[in-house]
């Protein structure tokens, strides 16, 4: 297999994986229970219904972004590929960090507000909005993890040009696992 090959099959990859975690969110998202006193259409409040249709457009970009990616060589190097080295990386590296972590702070922040007091809500407003979140978190760390490796391929030939990436994914990196220890010692996870 050739390299342009390869790299047409990983984005395609990429982009199936996104649209199964769609699926698995949209599961999620449907099995919450309903909400009968609020429902519009099947028990379902308008809020829940835009996020299942939020959700389903998701799949149905991804799914088509997959294929369009496995079969459109030229437009996936003119297009996806410039991620790789343009300035719009870097912009799209601090966007997914801080869906990130602004995504599941809000989510940790809403647990604990439910946990202390008798105001119950913030427990369903964190679990409605679990799936949303959880699915952005999970495409930013992963486009994340996506840029950073291509990038260090590209720049394993020259160390001088590869030590600021890594110095930018080492902070990256040790951002979250300060979030993460942080959650964890806390409990607000």
């Amino acid at each position: 297999m050739s390299s342009k090959n390869k790299f047409i099959f990983s984005w395609s990859i990429l982009f199936s994986l996104w649209a199964v975690q769609g699926i698995l969110f949209l599961w999620q998202f449907t099995a919450l229970p309903s909400d009968t006193g609020q429902g519009l259409l099947f028990g379902y409040s308008w809020f829940r219904l835009t996020g299942i249709i939020l959700v389903f457009l998701w799949i149905v970009f991804t799914s088509t972004m997959a294929i369009y990616a496995w079969k459109y060589h030229t437009w996936k190097v003119k297009r996806l590929d410039t991620i790789f080295t343009a300035v719009s990386g870097d912009i799209l590296l601090v966007v997914s960090l801080l869906t990130a972590i602004v995504g599941q702070a809000a989510l940790a922040v809403l647990s604990g507000l439910s946990q202390h007091g008798a105001i119950f809500s913030y427990a369903a407003y964190a679990a409605r909005l679990a799936p949303l979140i959880n699915l952005a978190t999970l495409t930013g760390l992963e486009l994340i993890g996506w840029i950073v490796i291509h990038r260090w391929q590209s720049y394993r030939s020259g160390l001088e040009s590869g030590k600021p990436l890594f110095q930018k994914s080492l902070i990256v990196w040790g951002i979250l696992g300060a979030l993460s220890i942080f959650v964890g010692i806390t409990g607000l996870g």
